[in-house]
């Protein structure tokens, strides 16, 4: 087995993002004061929240993980939530995480700004809660439940602290997801931070090997099913970049149990992403995370996601991954979508937005020039999570609705072909491509049917109370996490241009 180390295969462990003083910064004269404000914040959340959990995979390096459930989930629009009534965190969770803030004095100066804060908080949550309860109870009275786990592999440059407001997002969008069937969807999330991350660091095992890595998968994968006592199947792996690596080889490992998999962004290798040919020729025997070997032998269902221009990991790889998985399921190709953006599309967006204003002030333009870049983030967000709730609803057991007529991508056929030809080495020329191929690239989303309202979202609209995007200075995936015209991508440290 490959054993590459984190200065080559994870740089952004070694950056300020990852590893280091808790994730505050590897190197103080890098990380700027307000950095390190934010990133002790995030720390502070994540070791403050009822749902945190330690892990000791083989390598013996305590690892963090928290379980969000619609219990534990402090999301605004979450109705279930009352935190008199969650339970309390196992002790040895609680002792692992005083040992922290005992060791780090940012921290401590962060929960001291949290705890000054959650009164006044509670007082307005308790009360709006009160109300959406009362509708959601209503709407759920009478459903069955159905119960799926998604367990997220974060990708290079986040840690848990960084991913824990998306993935409570995530928890809080496909929760109450109303099936064909009349039951109701109840999903929760998991998820963990591999050896060599944030507080996962060690000065006596620092670096972040593919084998820890799979210690890593294996030993939360196994707190799932015996620990949280989820079944095999009704697990969803969702690995992100860099984390489709674990995430593929914990499905081949399992690959007769799980109930699905998400790969956003996926790479045929490691190596590959750095240079196909050498990779295949030269260093075949020094590759790791050789997801293009394992994809032919999953069993289940497979989700691919990706950009069209994501120039990190190409393209192609996700095409020709798609092309080897057993079980067809409609994959997600996002049009214009990077590698850090595929949920709401900023810089296409953007960029179709400035490209638009020059050509009307040349004359060139002729049309509605679209200036809410918000909206049109949003909109494609929640796309974005329409496509992960259809997807868990089928492996929750509804059937694969695909729409009518052959779904087209968002690119189409004759421009995968090339794209997969391209990735197999083959010379394409240009007139391969039909013209009209060439402008047809809208399509409708494949494996998308028309999501019901979750339950929260109903009562919301029952109540008349519509809120405005949560604004927090986390993420860069999800436009509920940032706020409006808040640009901080090019702040020292930022994590916007993050690898793989």
């Amino acid at each position: 087995m490959g054993c590459v180390f984190s200065p080559f295969l994870f740089p952004g462990s070694n950056c300020g993002v990852g590893a280091g003083k808790l994730g505050l910064g590897c190197c103080r004269r890098r990380a700027s004061t307000t950095l390190k404000k934010r990133r002790a914040k995030q720390l502070d959340s994540l070791l403050s929240h009822r749902g945190l959990k330690v892990l000791r995979p083989s390598h013996g390096v305590l690892l963090p993980a928290v379980y969000i459930t619609s219990v534990n989930n402090p999301h605004p629009d979450n109705p279930w939530f009352e935190p008199e009534r969650c339970e309390e965190r196992p002790p040895e969770a609680t002792e692992w995480a005083s040992k922290v803030y005992e060791r780090s004095p940012e921290l401590q100066v962060a929960r001291a700004e949290r705890e000054s804060v959650e009164p006044r908080t509670k007082f307005y949550g308790t009360h709006r809660r009160q109300v959406l309860r009362l509708q959601a109870e209503a709407i759920c009275a009478g459903k069955q439940r159905r119960h799926v786990l998604i367990m997220f592999t974060h990708s290079n440059s986040e840690t848990l602290a960084i991913k824990l407001l998306w993935l409570s997002n995530l928890q809080q969008e496909l929760d109450g997801t109303e099936l064909p069937s009349g039951e109701i969807l109840q999903c929760s999330v998991f998820s963990f931070e591999y050896r060599g991350f944030s507080v996962a660091a060690s000065k006596c095992l620092p670096c972040t090997s593919e084998s820890s890595v799979y210690a890593d998968v294996e030993a939360a994968y196994a707190c799932v099913t015996e620990t949280l006592g989820v079944p095999s199947s009704e697990v969803i792996v969702f690995g992100r970049s860099i984390g489709s690596g674990p995430a593929v080889e914990l499905g081949h490992r399992h690959r007769d149990e799980l109930g699905g998999l998400i790969l956003e962004s996926p790479f045929l290798s490691a190596f590959r992403v750095v240079n196909d040919k050498m990779a295949r020729n030269c260093l075949c025997c020094f590759d790791v995370f050789k997801n293009a070997n394992k994809v032919n032998d999953l069993q289940f269902p497979i989700l691919f996601i990706h950009g069209t221009e994501d120039r990190i990991v190409p393209f192609e790889h996700s095409l020709l991954l798609h092309s080897m998985a057993q079980k067809e399921y409609d994959p997600f190709w996002v049009k214009g979508a990077g590698h850090n953006d595929v949920a709401e599309r900023r810089e296409y967006f953007e960029r179709q937005f400035r490209e638009a204003r020059q050509k009307q002030e040349e004359g060139d333009f002729e049309g509605h020039v679209e200036v809410d870049v918000w909206s049109q983030m949003q909109k494609s967000e929640r796309e974005y999570f329409d496509v992960l709730s259809n997807f868990a609803s089928h492996v929750a057991g509804m059937p694969h609705q695909p729409n009518a007529e052959k779904a087209p991508l968002l690119i189409q056929t004759s421009e995968a072909e090339v794209h997969m030809n391209r990735a197999a080495g083959a010379e394409i020329e240009d007139g391969d491509i039909d013209e009209d191929d060439k402008d047809s690239v809208d399509g409708v989303l494949p494996g998308v049917v028309n999501r019901p309202s979750s339950s929260g979202e109903i009562a919301m609209a029952m109540v008349g109370a519509k809120t405005n995007p949560v604004g927090l200075e986390v993420g860069y995936e999800s436009p509920s996490h940032l706020i409006p015209n808040v640009d901080d991508e090019n702040a020292p440290g930022s994590d916007a241009q993050g690898g793989a």
